[in-house]
């Protein structure tokens, strides 16, 4: 059975207008994120070191909150935020999957964050002390994880 190609060019084409699409509204979102966010935290992953996750406070305010994540590492990286009194260091194991970590409180999650990428995410979070981890398999326990605590 012999399938058809498109052309290159057509691909190329369909690239090039998702990739221009993504990045405006990613730049509207996080315009947008940035001028009505109570707080912003600075997230990056994967920098000074393989396995780092680095936000930009430890505290914030309480409301809306915009979490702008960058991948400054060579692999893909995702980004949850828990709302849970259990610090980041503590978190448990998950007992069918070990090499990664319960996730009580969820409240989100970016997957794939690639290297290079930057993505801009705004929350409305209530007052509480919250877990910003990557909990692909082996990075939490590599050291991709952080404490905030909202008042």
């Amino acid at each position: 059975m012999q399938r058809s190609r498109r052309p290159r060019s057509f691909v190329a084409a369909v690239i090039a207008i998702c990739s221009v699409t993504a990045i405006a509204v990613s730049s509207a979102w996080a315009g947008s994120a940035r001028s009505s966010a109570d707080s912003e935290i600075q997230v990056t992953l994967g920098k000074p070191s393989k396995f780092s996750l680095t936000a930009s406070a430890r505290s914030a305010k309480a409301g809306e909150v915009a979490f702008v994540v960058r991948n400054m590492g060579k692999i893909d990286h995702e980004f949850i935020v828990l709302r849970t009194p259990i610090k980041a260091a503590a978190l448990k194991p998950r007992a069918e999957e070990p090499e990664k970590v319960v996730e009580p409180g969820f409240q989100v999650e970016l997957e794939d964050v690639e290297p290079g990428h930057r993505v801009t995410i705004a929350l409305p979070l209530k007052k509480g002390h919250y877990v910003l981890l990557c909990n692909i398999e082996g990075h939490h326990a590599g050291g991709m994880h952080a404490d905030l605590t909202l008042k």
